[in-house]
């Protein structure tokens, strides 16, 4: 019974990657004789796990799945996911821990763990800042397709909240080519006189970038050595929160310290 579960679970798995198979296909890939997989692949069609399409004989995932998805989805909070990450993070930093999602051009804080050390200037839960100049918001824009990047700024004139703010589109666009190949984004005096920031992403199931991890500290500190403390710290909380999300690979490049980001 066991190694029948095991099979199925083998044969389903094989539909990450390719849509539509059929018996002989699989057979090759899971090793094993096609009269086995035929039985298997009847008794997975028999529960909705699995569907035949009736004119190419071959198969693809079922209802039932997408139904037990669906069900599984609805119950992932982000929030309530990443909140022990975070309070774990924030003790071993003792800066504030922000969680961010990209709305249009704005980067909106959906949770947090503030540190004393700038409680007045976190961000209240819903407020949202300019994803052009917040370390959450450029890691948000980076990981999105660049073409939908350009449309979505496409004749805007960049906000500036302070004179660090870096004053146009072009510029953004190649921090952002950066941020992907070392995985983490920086700003420093762009949004407050007072802060800086390091943000990395957080993917869902899909593989998709669904929001930004982020930590706000004092500008003062803003330099390699935080980087070099801090960074690997934050890397490895997204991708624990990525993978209780159901993203099954870790999509984070490995560290790279390049100040030039800022």
């Amino acid at each position: 019974m066991i190694q029948s579960i095991a099979r199925a679970v083998q044969i389903l798995n094989l539909f990450r990657d390719t849509p539509r198979l059929g018996i002989s296909q699989i057979a090759q890939k899971v090793g094993l004789p096609k009269t086995t997989v035929f039985g298997l692949v009847q008794s997975l069609c028999e529960e909705n796990f699995l569907a035949r399409d009736p004119q190419t004989h071959d198969y693809s995932l079922g209802i039932a799945l997408f139904e037990l998805g669906t069900i599984c989805e609805s119950r992932l909070d982000l929030r309530k996911i990443s909140a022990p990450f975070m309070q774990s993070l924030y003790e071993k930093v003792n800066d504030t821990v922000q969680l961010t999602v990209l709305t249009g051009r704005y980067s909106t804080y959906i949770s947090k763990v503030v540190a004393p050390n700038n409680m007045t200037f976190a961000m209240a839960i819903g407020v949202r800042a300019f994803a052009h100049c917040t370390a959450s918001g450029k890691v948000l824009l980076a990981y999105k397709p660049r073409e939908e990047i350009d449309k979505l700024y496409a004749g805007v004139t960049l906000e500036r909240p302070t004179a660090h703010t870096h004053p146009n589109y072009e510029l953004l666009r190649r921090q952002l080519d950066n941020i992907c190949r070392q995985g983490y984004s920086t700003e420093c005096q762009e949004v407050h006189e007072e802060l800086a920031g390091v943000a990395v992403p957080v993917f869902d199931a899909k593989g998709a970038s669904c929001a930004a991890l982020c930590l706000s500290f004092p500008y003062t500190r803003f330099g390699e050595d935080y980087f070099s403390s801090n960074i690997p710290l934050l890397k490895e909380t997204a991708a624990e929160i990525s993978q209780r999300l159901g993203c099954s690979k870790n999509l984070i490049p490995p560290e790279v310290l390049d100040l030039t980001l800022y």
